[in-house]
Protein backbone atom coordinates (compact mmCIF):
# COMPACT_ATOMS: atom_id res chain seq x y z
CA UNK A 1 0.00 0.00 0.00
CA UNK A 2 1.42 3.36 -0.74
CA UNK A 3 1.22 6.64 1.32
CA UNK A 4 -1.45 7.53 -0.87
CA UNK A 5 -3.45 4.63 -0.88
CA UNK A 6 -3.29 4.75 2.66
CA UNK A 7 -4.49 8.12 3.02
CA UNK A 8 -7.27 7.92 0.71
CA UNK A 9 -8.25 4.37 2.66
CA UNK A 10 -8.23 6.19 5.95
CA UNK A 11 -10.39 9.03 4.52
CA UNK A 12 -13.01 6.45 3.28
CA UNK A 13 -12.97 5.01 6.59
CA UNK A 14 -13.96 8.36 8.50
CA UNK A 15 -10.49 9.01 9.87
CA UNK A 16 -8.06 11.58 10.09
CA UNK A 17 -4.52 10.87 10.63
CA UNK A 18 -4.54 10.67 14.42
CA UNK A 19 -7.79 8.86 14.86
CA UNK A 20 -6.37 6.35 11.90
CA UNK A 21 -3.31 5.79 14.00
CA UNK A 22 -5.12 5.55 17.20
CA UNK A 23 -7.09 2.91 15.41
CA UNK A 24 -4.14 0.67 14.06
CA UNK A 25 -2.39 1.19 17.65
CA UNK A 26 0.67 3.70 16.72
CA UNK A 27 1.60 7.08 17.71
CA UNK A 28 0.48 10.11 15.55
CA UNK A 29 3.87 10.60 14.55
CA UNK A 30 4.12 6.99 13.07
CA UNK A 31 0.84 7.40 11.05
CA UNK A 32 1.87 10.69 9.98
CA UNK A 33 4.88 8.58 8.52
CA UNK A 34 2.85 6.26 7.05
CA UNK A 35 1.32 9.16 4.84
CA UNK A 36 4.90 10.86 4.52
CA UNK A 37 6.21 7.37 3.47
CA UNK A 38 9.11 7.90 5.99
CA UNK A 39 7.62 4.57 7.68
CA UNK A 40 6.46 1.73 5.34
CA UNK A 41 2.88 0.76 6.34
CA UNK A 42 2.93 -2.96 8.34
CA UNK A 43 0.95 -5.82 6.13
CA UNK A 44 -1.02 -6.58 8.86
CA UNK A 45 -2.56 -2.73 9.06
CA UNK A 46 -2.74 -3.02 5.25
CA UNK A 47 -4.49 -5.98 4.95
CA UNK A 48 -7.10 -4.86 7.82
CA UNK A 49 -7.73 -1.74 6.02
CA UNK A 50 -8.13 -3.20 2.66
CA UNK A 51 -10.85 -5.79 4.03
CA UNK A 52 -12.47 -3.12 5.68
CA UNK A 53 -12.59 -1.24 2.72
CA UNK A 54 -13.77 -4.31 0.75
CA UNK A 55 -16.68 -5.42 3.08
CA UNK A 56 -17.61 -2.00 3.73
CA UNK A 57 -16.96 -2.34 7.98
CA UNK A 58 -16.17 1.42 9.69
CA UNK A 59 -14.10 1.40 12.86
CA UNK A 60 -17.42 1.93 14.78
CA UNK A 61 -18.20 -1.84 13.68
CA UNK A 62 -15.59 -2.50 16.22
CA UNK A 63 -16.32 -0.04 18.89
CA UNK A 64 -14.01 2.22 18.10
CA UNK A 65 -15.34 6.12 18.28
CA UNK A 66 -12.88 9.19 17.81
CA UNK A 67 -13.87 11.09 20.39
CA UNK A 68 -11.22 13.12 21.55
CA UNK A 69 -11.43 14.72 17.33
CA UNK A 70 -12.87 17.86 18.60
CA UNK A 71 -10.87 17.86 21.87
CA UNK A 72 -7.94 17.71 19.53
CA UNK A 73 -9.13 20.35 17.09
CA UNK A 74 -10.03 22.90 20.53
CA UNK A 75 -6.64 22.19 22.14
CA UNK A 76 -4.56 22.57 18.10
CA UNK A 77 -6.48 26.10 17.98
CA UNK A 78 -6.04 27.18 21.49
CA UNK A 79 -2.16 26.56 20.56
CA UNK A 80 -2.26 28.34 17.72
CA UNK A 81 -3.71 31.42 19.79
CA UNK A 82 -0.82 31.33 22.04
CA UNK A 83 1.32 31.42 19.54
CA UNK A 84 0.06 34.21 17.92
CA UNK A 85 -0.18 35.96 21.16
CA UNK A 86 3.37 35.02 21.98
CA UNK A 87 4.88 36.40 18.88
CA UNK A 88 3.07 39.69 18.69
CA UNK A 89 4.33 40.19 22.50
CA UNK A 90 8.33 39.44 21.34
CA UNK A 91 7.71 41.78 18.51
CA UNK A 92 6.49 44.91 21.51
CA UNK A 93 9.17 43.63 23.53
CA UNK A 94 11.82 44.53 20.32
CA UNK A 95 9.95 47.46 19.80
CA UNK A 96 11.10 48.81 23.15
CA UNK A 97 14.17 47.83 23.70
CA UNK A 98 14.82 49.14 20.30
CA UNK A 99 13.34 52.05 19.19
CA UNK A 100 14.79 51.86 15.68
CA UNK A 101 13.37 48.32 15.16
CA UNK A 102 10.51 47.66 12.33
CA UNK A 103 7.52 47.82 13.67
CA UNK A 104 8.92 50.73 16.61
CA UNK A 105 6.91 53.84 15.44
Amino acid sequence: MTPTQYALAIKRLGLDQIGAAAFLGVSPRTGRNYISGDAEIPLSSERLLELMLEKDVTPDHFGFTDSNKSARLEARSQRKARRRQSRRQSTTRAARKNPFAPGAA
